[in-house]
């Protein structure tokens, strides 16, 4: 604005023709840089709005990551359990099985020994006869 002042104070008194054009020039060009500071206003507010789309699009798409991350981990924690569930099954059978054949091991020794008792007892009694 201060050519404005400048171009005011340089225009001579007698030129009334030419000062109407100046000051209708001066009048558009105060207009136009108005005109140019509504739509940097528009412009910007457009581009928030445009920001904030965008802000939104990628919050909606992380939290749709974040949801299929959460069903794959799901899938996989009750995958594994189902293992772990099979395999502690399994060991408890294995486990049934290995008592179940230890007890039978200690019935034929508890029987050997016996066996061995009866045979030092009739030995004894040849030895005593």
């Amino acid at each position: 604005m201060s050519i404005v002042l400048g171009v005011r104070n340089a225009k001579s008194a007698g030129d009334s023709e030419l000062q109407a054009k100046l000051d209708a020039a001066l009048l558009r060009v105060a207009q136009l840089e108005e005109q140019l500071a509504q739509k940097a206003a528009a412009g910007s507010s457009e581009q928030e709005l445009e920001a904030y789309r965008r802000a939104e699009r990628a919050e909606r798409v992380a939290q749709e990551r974040a949801q299929q991350i959460c069903t794959q981990a799901n899938a996989i924690l009750a995958d594994t359990t189902a293992k772990a569930e099979a395999a502690t099954a399994r060991i408890a059978r294995l486990a049934n099985e290995a008592n179940a054949q230890l007890q039978a091991y200690q019935e034929a020794v508890s029987g050997t020994q016996a066996v061995f008792q009866e045979a030092v007892d009739a030995l004894g009694a040849i030895k005593s006869e």
